[in-house]
């Protein structure tokens, strides 16, 4: 007697190969970079810059924009947006560039939505919180309009 599996087993068997590949095609992807890059606050170079990751940086792909190669990751503690080609997924020991494999490697599609500023007072008022980029704002230096 051998102990050949039987068709119900290799059916088993793939389906839960199937399974496991479909979730991590449906969660966050481990991802490399590729070059040198900055990371964007949003998808585009229009975009304020938040960080730079060098080559070889070890990252989280969230998932790329849906007719866009811009991509939503966390690489060096940092959240922003860079190009699918500057990325690569390690698959069985090759690299593969995220913007040629998008459709084979599962990669999930995410959005970016833009949000409008709120309307305030165009004036600080005493009292007001204010805000602005580290050295722009010097709140000793402030003084109420007369």
């Amino acid at each position: 007697m051998t102990n050949k599996p039987n068709f119900r087993t290799m059916l088993a068997l793939s389906g839960l190969i199937l399974a496991s590949t479909t979730s991590l095609a449906l969660g966050q992807m481990s991802v490399t970079t590729v070059t040198d890059l900055n990371i964007q606050a949003g998808p585009g170079t229009e975009y304020p810059t938040v960080g730079m990751a060098t080559r070889g940086s070890a990252g989280t792909l969230d998932g790329c924009m849906e007719g866009s190669n811009w991509c939503r990751i966390d690489v060096n503690g940092m959240r922003g947006w860079v190009y699918a080609e500057n990325l690569s997924v390690d698959q069985g020991g090759q690299p593969m560039i995220i913007e040629e494999h998008r459709v084979d490697l599962g990669v999930p599609v995410v959005t970016y939505e833009t949000t409008g500023s709120v309307a305030g007072a165009a004036n600080p008022q005493p009292g007001d919180e204010l805000l602005g980029r580290v050295g722009e704002v010097n709140p000793r230096s402030w003084s109420a309009p007369i």
